[in-house]
């Protein structure tokens, strides 16, 4: 059980040193941070979907037709990540 952790030291420019009886632990506070904003942004997607909006100037463009029947294929997959209407 991770508990009780005291500051042992850090190494700049994120890299912090914790330890208590167990052990030493080693965190990049950097990461660590990096990793709590994506399970935020993972579990708001999760819960409310993607935000999106309509494009104010849609943009028309051609596709090879292996892509454009990818497209066909799998429209509603990608309509999940935006506003296709």
């Amino acid at each position: 059980m991770i508990s009780n952790f005291q500051i042992i030291g850090g190494a700049p420019p994120s890299l912090r040193a914790d330890g208590n009886s167990d052990g030493l632990v080693l965190v990049d506070q950097h990461a660590a941070h990096e990793r709590i904003l994506f399970e935020e942004l993972r579990r708001r997607m999760e819960e409310q979907g993607v935000p999106s909006q309509r494009m104010l100037l849609p943009q028309i463009f051609s596709l090879p037709p292996r892509d454009a029947e990818w497209v066909e294929r799998n429209v509603c997959n990608v309509a999940e990540n935006g506003d296709w209407n």
